[in-house]
C-alpha cells in the first residue's frame, strides 16, 4: 500500500472510531450545549492534543506502547476513575442550580478534554496497536509526521463540528429545557463507562 493510501485509510479508521458514543463525544456536546461554543471548542482542542500526544509517542516508538502491559493496566484504572469522577460530578450537579461543567471556566473544559484522552486506555490500544501497525518500520520521518497530522486534523474537525452543532441556539435552548434529565443520563453513562473500563479485562 502506498504512503498516500495508508494515510487515507488511517484517516478513515480514526474518524470512524470517533463516531461511536463515548466519553469524548459526551464531553464536547455537553460543554458546547450547556456553556458555549468556545468552551466546546476548547474541550475538543484538549481532546485533540491528547490524541496528538498518543500519536506522536506511537510514531516514535511504533508498537512498543501496546506491549507495555503495566501501562495499559495503570491507564485502565486511572481512566476509569476519571470517568467515574466526571460522571459523579454530573449526577451531583444535576441537582444543583448549575451543571458542574457549566460552572467551570473554558480553561477547565480544555483541561478536562486533554486529561480525558491522556488517561484513556483505548487510546493506548488504538495508537499503540492499529496506528503503529499502519506505519511501516522503515517509513520515513515525514510520513510519520504526516500520520500524526492526519490524527490532528481528523480530531480537530470532528470535535469542532460537534461543538458547532451542539451550540446552535435551537439545540442549546432545547438542551436548557431538558438539561436536568440529560445531565442524569450523561452522568450515568460516564459512570458506567468508567466502571466498565476499570472492571474490564485486558
Amino acid at each position: 500500500m502506498s504512503y498516500t493510501a495508508t494515510l487515507v485509510a488511517l484517516a478513515a479508521i480514526h474518524i470512524a472510531g470517533n463516531f461511536s458514543l463515548g466519553p469524548n463525544l459526551l464531553l464536547v456536546s455537553q460543554v458546547a450545549a450547556a456553556q458555549s461554543r468556545r468552551a466546546g471548542l476548547l474541550a475538543g482542542i484538549g481532546l485533540t492534543l491528547g490524541a496528538v500526544v498518543w500519536a506522536t509517542a506511537a510514531a516514535v516508538g511504533l508498537g512498543l506502547l501496546s506491549k507495555l502491559a503495566w501501562l495499559q493496566e495503570l491507564l485502565r484504572f486511572l481512566g476509569g476513575a476519571y470517568l467515574i469522577y466526571l460522571g459523579c460530578r454530573k449526577l451531583w450537579g444535576s441537582a444543583q442550580a448549575n451543571t458542574p461543567l457549566n460552572a467551570t471556566t473554558t480553561w477547565q473544559a480544555f483541561r478536562a478534554g486533554f486529561l480525558l484522552n491522556l488517561a484513556n486506555p483505548y487510546c493506548l490500544i488504538f495508537f499503540g496497536g492499529v496506528f503503529a501497525a499502519m506505519l511501516p518500520a522503515d517509513s520515513p520521518y515525514w510520513f510519520r509526521a504526516a500520520a500524526v497530522a492526519v490524527i490532528f486534523a481528523d480530531a480537530l474537525l470532528w470535535y469542532g463540528a460537534l461543538a458547532f452543532v451542539f451550540s446552535i441556539a435551537a439545540i442549546s435552548s432545547f438542551y436548557g429545557r431538558i438539561r436536568k434529565w440529560l445531565d442524569w443520563i450523561a452522568g450515568g453513562l460516564l459512570t458506567v463507562f468508567g466502571l466498565r473500563m476499570m472492571l474490564s479485562s485486558r
